[in-house]
């Protein structure tokens, strides 16, 4: 029998409707993992569990998704290098801690969340060479929250909502 191996993966309740299907593939093997449809108590949480090799993993949702249970089901977090997140509630500051090896973080699109307490839980803050944030809502934080990032080389900033200013010496 001849194991399909596949890189990229997009997960969502639709694969579920094909179930054999999508258990005689080598999930092992993904490394890059976009979600696009999640709840709590779905199957999709086990099967994240299953991806063992993830390097790259996308949330692109909507602000319900429980973005903490899923990267809670991440096997590996230490292997995660780049965290993309649009449109969704960040994860907790626990559950962040666990992906201690990030280069890339990306949010767009996020709103009525503390981006600032998000940038906090960031475990190695030196280790990340790039930040994009597209229509991110600040609520008031400075983007000075950024400063601990200081190996940063490719920052994007666009359509940032409710942010200060005042502090960007660090651009230096």
């Amino acid at each position: 029998m001849e194991e399909n191996i596949i890189k990229k993966f997009e997960l969502n309740k639709n694969v579920l409707k094909d179930f054999d299907s999508l258990m005689s593939k080598n999930l092992g093997e993904i490394e890059e993992l976009t979600i696009t449809e999640v709840d709590s108590n779905s199957k999709i949480l086990n099967i994240i569990s299953l991806c063992l090799n993830v390097k790259t993993i996308t949330i692109d949702a909507n602000p319900r998704v429980d973005t903490t249970a899923v990267l809670n089901n991440i096997c590996k977090p230490d292997m995660v290098e780049t965290i993309i997140l649009r449109n969704v509630k960040i994860p907790s500051e626990r559950v962040m801690k666990k992906f201690i090896n990030l280069r890339l973080i990306s949010l767009s699109e996020i709103r009525f969340n503390k981006v600032g307490d998000y940038f906090n839980s960031i475990v190695n803050p030196r280790k990340i060479e790039a930040i994009s944030l597209l229509g991110v809502d600040f609520a008031g934080e400075d983007i000075s929250i950024l400063e601990k990032f200081s190996k940063v080389r490719y920052l994007t900033l666009k359509r940032l909502n409710n942010c200060r200013f005042a502090g960007l010496n660090f651009l230096k």
